[in-house]
């Protein structure tokens, strides 16, 4: 697989890279071709503890990957762009191929997936 390393790019320190898709973490997309964004990450577990916050910079047409420190379970992902739109959705953080939080940014829109696919 292909490695892709942004670290440089966001805010914390972490291993990123494209394997990520076959453990855990999460996967960030910006489909707009002109415009750059900031997408903001949070990981809350079930006692309601925020066990993830990042904010993560993306160029046009980027994808961003990040292998976030946490056991595997399901989290309350959210998810805020620069331009205040926020999603937020479950999504089971684990082991296991797709298995990550899928956050989109395109067309003033944000959306959060429960797996990538």
């Amino acid at each position: 697989m292909q490695r892709l390393t942004r670290a440089d790019r966001t805010a914390g320190t972490y291993e990123t890279s494209q394997e990520v898709v076959d453990t855990h973490g999460v996967v960030l997309r910006n489909y707009d071709g002109e415009d750059a964004h900031e997408l903001s990450v949070e990981f809350r577990d079930a006692a309601g503890t925020t066990v993830f916050d990042r904010t993560f910079a993306l160029e046009p047409l980027d994808t961003v990957t990040a292998q976030p420190n946490v056991e595997p379970d399901t989290y309350r992902v959210s998810a805020k762009c620069d331009g205040g739109q926020t999603a937020s959705t479950e999504c089971l953080i684990g082991s296991q191929a797709g298995e990550a939080a899928l956050v989109e940014v395109g067309n003033g829109v944000v959306s959060l997936t429960d797996g990538l696919f």
